[in-house]
Formats: structure tokens, C-alpha cells, sequence
């Protein structure tokens, strides 16, 4: 895991800060010293410098279910091939690590912030459900799948939000033309999801103020959306 940012701002050095604003010590100023110059940095007067301390941050557990179904059917106009996948996860904090005795000292120094926690805990969605239905007819096939990915919670300027549920869909056909040589044209995320925006309510007022948007950077879905495909393949 990853502290809070170590360091201080010496560019009045009648008033030396750390990251955060905090007026720092003599004594916290010389520790900082200490740890930044066993990496061989030293903060000269007038600079300001920041580094970040790794180290391990606690124990976490990660639980989950997962279920896979696919069966095939016959029909007369070909063969059809059901599939269905599902997955919930849930990831907890079962202990979290003392401040290393090199940083106790310091202000301001958290191992686990609450953005740090939300990183951990809740990167992907609470659950994935992926639906697909397969055809093949002869030297014809194709195929349509749904992905339904769930909830997200999120953490922006220290405000809670959660991206809703969201449903991507594909779709490909392909047809075996002899000899070798077979062609295939789909097209992925049928309906144009793209990135979802952060909610003005979770948005810093800075950010608000300089930025029209501000996008969702984890979220599972691409700001790429819609595109479609074309492959041929050659087999010897």
C-alpha cells in the first residue's frame, strides 16, 4: 500500500509545511530528512519535495461465487448453444498495519485513506452476468452475447456514489468460405456505452469551475463505445 505523500515545502523556510499545510516541527522537518536522505534526496531551501512511503498495509479477504451453464439444442433451421456465466465478489479488510515508527511521528500520515479503501474493495462490480446465444447452420454461424455488469461504488472528493448497472451487448456472424478461408463481421458494444460521467454532486468545486466533465476513470466501461469489425482468416 501506498502512505500519505512525505515531504515538505521549504520555499519560506520560516515556515515549512507538509503536503497537507501542516506547519511542521524541527523535529518532524529533521525525520523527513532522515528518510528522504537514506534514498539520497535532501530538500534544499526554497524547493518543496514529496515522495510516497510503500508498505504493506494490512490483510484483506476476497469471497465469491461463481456459476457456468451452457447447454446445446438442435433445431431445423441448425444448432443453437446457450450460455450463461455469473459471478458475485465481495472484498474485506481484516486487519490493517500500524504506521511504520519511522512516520508515527509525522502528521498526516494515513497507510489506508478512504479513497486507498475503496480501491481495494471495490474496483470491479459487486457481480457480472454474461448471457450468450450461438448458431450454426452449415458454413454459417453466429453469435450474440450480453454482458450485464453491476453496481460500482465510487469515491470523488471524499463523496460515496455508485455507477448504476449497466448492459453491453455484442454481436458477430461468420460464414466458412472453403478451402481454408473463412470471414467474420460483428460489432462490440452494440448499443454505444461509454464512460459515465462522476456526478456534479461528487465533483470538487474546482473541478466544476475549470472542467465541464470529469469522467469516470475506473469504470468498466471505454470511452472507445461502438465499433465494428471485419476479419478473414486463413487455416493450413
Amino acid at each position: 500500500g501506498q502512505s500519505s505523500q512525505i515531504g515538505y515545502n521549504a520555499q519560506d523556510p520560516a515556515n515549512i509545511t507538509d503536503n497537507s499545510g501542516t506547519v511542521l516541527t524541527a523535529a518532524q522537518k529533521n525525520t523527513i530528512d532522515a528518510l528522504l536522505g537514506t534514498a539520497g534526496i535532501s530538500i534544499l531551501p526554497g524547493d518543496a519535495f514529496y515522495a510516497s512511503y510503500f508498505t504493506n498495509v494490512g490483510n484483506t479477504r476476497t469471497r465469491g461465487v461463481e456459476l457456468t451453464l451452457e447447454a446445446n439444442q438442435d433445431t431445423a433451421w441448425g444448432k443453437l448453444r446457450w450460455t450463461y456465466a455469473a459471478n458475485v465478489g465481495r472484498t474485506t479488510i481484516q486487519k490493517v498495519s500500524d504506521i511504520p515508527a519511522a512516520l508515527q511521528g509525522l502528521p498526516n500520515i494515513n497507510l489506508l485513506t478512504k479513497s486507498s479503501e475503496y480501491a481495494l474493495r471495490f474496483r470491479t462490480p459487486s457481480y457480472t452476468q454474461v448471457a450468450g446465444l450461438g448458431w450454426q447452420n452449415g458454413r454459417w454461424r453466429s453469435n450474440l452475447d450480453f454482458t450485464y455488469y453491476g453496481p460500482i461504488k465510487r469515491l470523488n472528493n471524499g463523496v460515496e456514489y455508485k455507477q448504476p448497472p449497466v448492459l453491453v451487448t455484442n454481436l458477430s456472424g461468420g460464414v466458412e468460405l472453403g478451402g481454408g478461408w473463412s470471414a467474420a463481421l460483428g460489432i462490440n458494444n452494440l448499443f454505444d456505452k461509454r464512460t459515465r460521467k462522476v456526478p456534479e454532486y461528487a465533483r470538487s468545486a474546482s473541478d466544476v469551475a475549470s472542467i465541464e466533465t470529469t469522467w469516470d476513470t475506473g469504470d468498466v466501461l471505454s470511452t472507445v463505445g461502438a465499433f465494428w469489425y471485419g476479419r478473414v482468416n486463413y487455416r493450413f
